[in-house]
């Protein structure tokens, strides 16, 4: 096993790497506020089912772009699949995720359907 320290990789940034971090531009990083979405939120969450979350996600991709970014394939459940296809939401893996994402015991790698031939790739 590897383990990373990641308090030493923070402390081998600059100043201004640390900055970026702490601050990063808003073109590479947004936080969304999902407060003003809730009432969007309620009414995709009756319609699609799968919780508070999966909804607010949802809302949130409708709201921004109709694209939402994820980090692994295992963030994306069935119901924000589907969903988000039915809303016309794309929904992406980073590759590096998607590349390490675990296979099952015929060596297939487990992502969900909706992301299956990105996850294959």
């Amino acid at each position: 096993m590897i383990v990373i320290d990641e308090y030493l990789i923070l402390a081998q940034l600059s100043d201004a790497g640390r900055d970026g971090i702490r601050h990063p531009h808003p073109e590479v990083l947004g936080v969304l506020d999902p407060r003003p979405l809730l009432d969007d939120a309620a009414a995709l969450a009756a319609r699609y089912g799968g919780g508070l979350l999966i909804a607010e996600t949802l809302a949130a991709g409708l709201v921004h772009g109709r694209a939402l970014w994820f980090g692994t394939p295992a963030n994306v459940g069935r119901h924000l699949a589907r969903a988000a296809e039915d809303l016309g939401i794309a929904v992406h893996v980073s590759a590096w995720a998607a590349r390490r994402a675990p296979r099952s015991r015929s060596g297939q790698r487990s992502c969900p359907a909706a992301l299956h031939q990105q996850c294959q790739g």
